[in-house]
């Protein structure tokens, strides 16, 4: 963008008809190319004697629209392959809960890190986690843990899931919706339910029924009743979810992206 001024004075009008013939338009001054001869030299000393006589010229302005880049929206780690999924509210962070380490089979964790994963949340001004601890006899355990000012700690009550794939998610009203899949009571879709932090302090589920019914697959079938399907999950942030279903040569046959109710936390119709 360049800006011109007029040279509006005789004097320096004068100057430049002495000075000879000079490049098209003289009498503009380009700010963005600076002049070095004389004569523009003598113009811009005119000019400046007489600075307090001429009123400032209006410079051109223009503006662009500056481009924002949108964020990416939270994805888990069972993301759908090539599926569509619609963006939405950035996951909400939690409140800082202090630098306590949790130790788990795999290496110690923090509340932070937890949160992440689903694995711990906040709850009437209360923080929780459920700390992978061991499995076995088709279950795998937890152990609990909570604080009522995020610095001091107690040990809570175990907690268990049944074995299998368990995809976790730390919603904004406190409470961690689990998704169970590949194992012993999955066998076609996966069995759904909430976690949540009692009066007592005690980590207690309550499940989600009827999760998947009454959703159908591409070609009319009823979901829950196909077998051989492969689960994909995709978590927007808030409420908002994608949910994908793959047959066995991999061909998506199911995908929606929705809002959970926030009360039954069942897909809104």
């Amino acid at each position: 963008m360049k800006t011109r001024y007029m040279a509006v004075i005789a004097a320096a009008a004068a100057i430049l008809a002495f000075s000879g013939c000079g490049d098209t338009g003289e009498g503009f001054v380009d700010k963005n190319e600076p002049k070095t001869t004389s004569s523009q030299s003598a113009v811009n000393d005119v000019v400046a004697e007489n600075a307090d006589q001429t009123p400032a010229p209006a410079a051109d302005v223009t503006s662009a629209a500056a481009e924002s880049v949108p964020a990416d929206p939270v994805i888990d780690s069972n993301a759908a392959p090539t599926a569509d999924s619609s963006e939405s509210s950035a996951e909400v962070a939690p409140a800082v809960a202090g630098d306590k380490v949790f130790n788990t089979p795999t290496g110690e964790r923090t509340f932070d890190s937890l949160h992440a994963d689903g694995l711990a949340n906040t709850a009437g001004g209360k923080w929780y986690c459920i700390v992978p601890s061991d499995a076995g006899a088709g279950h795998m355990y937890y152990q609990s843990y909570y604080s009522t000012n995020g610095t001091d700690w107690n040990q809570g009550n175990m907690y268990d899931e049944a074995n299998g794939e368990n995809y976790h998610y730390a919603l904004p009203d406190g409470r961690i919706l689990v998704f169970n899949t590949n194992g012993p009571i999955a066998s076609n879709v996966p069995v759904v339910s909430a976690v949540s932090l009692g009066d007592d302090n005690s980590v207690k589920s309550a499940p989600v029924d009827n999760f998947f019914n009454n959703q159908f697959l591409d070609d009319g079938s009823q979901l829950s009743a196909t077998e051989g399907l492969t689960f994909y999950v995709t978590y927007n942030g808030g409420y908002n979810f994608t949910f994908s279903f793959t047959d066995m040569n991999g061909i998506i046959v199911y995908n929606v992206n929705t809002d959970l109710d926030e009360t039954s936390l069942l897909m809104k119709e």
